[in-house]
């Protein structure tokens, strides 16, 4: 049996977290159902922290979906200015197509800023992640431990009552034989008929 003591470090190595794709602790099913939002106070803080990050991502791409969505209307607008301007000159469209450029220009900043948040975002996910992972490989090999201690106790208890349980039954056996042979003797001795008044009289 592997113990692990209470400031034991694990280092899980990158290529095997890779091998084994690792998934999203928070979010998966079996781990939910084994440990919660955690067993211990590491393992809270860990999985509370994880919490708002995953929700960070997914509101940076919400917000990062909407920013490419404008980005998408204003390349229109601008194509189809141009298409008008080939056609027709007009300080006015050209006045417009210079703000849409602008806005395509702080589009571009937004997303590029917003893209590298979630990729920031997405490492630390990932890092919290792997320290989740191992603050539940020391938890579960806690209680596995604890578990076959117990079993252990358990199964000491089981031997103990059965080996109890086969003494009294040896011994109710013993008994019924010593009873029956005993009986048996005095009926052939008396006879039924006074076995049978002795058995109202004596018998409890």
């Amino acid at each position: 049996m592997f113990f692990l003591k209470k400031d034991t470090q694990l280092n899980l190595q990158e290529d095997i977290i890779k091998k084994r794709k690792i998934p999203l602790l928070i979010e998966n099913d079996s781990w939910k159902k084994l440990f919660n939002c955690g067993n211990n106070n590491q393992m809270q803080e860990i999985y509370h922290k994880l919490k708002d990050l995953s929700r960070k991502k997914k509101s940076l791409e919400s917000e990062t979906t909407k920013l490419q969505s404008l980005k998408r209307k204003c390349m229109a607008k601008i194509v189809y200015i141009s298409d008008q301007l080939n056609i027709n000159s007009s300080e006015e469209a050209e006045k417009e197509l210079d703000k849409l450029k602008d806005e395509i220009n702080i589009l571009n900043e937004k997303i590029e800023k917003s893209l590298q948040e979630i990729e920031d975002t997405s490492k630390e996910i990932k890092e919290k992640n792997v320290l989740l992972l191992e603050e539940t490989i020391k938890f579960s090999y806690s209680q596995i431990n604890s578990g076959e201690k117990r079993l252990k106790e358990i199964e000491k208890t089981i031997s103990e009552l059965r080996e109890k349980l086969n003494k009294s039954r040896q011994e109710k056996e013993d008994i019924e034989k010593k009873v029956n042979v005993t009986y048996h003797f005095l009926h052939s001795l008396l006879g039924y008929e006074e076995i049978e008044k002795l058995d109202k009289e004596l018998l409890k």
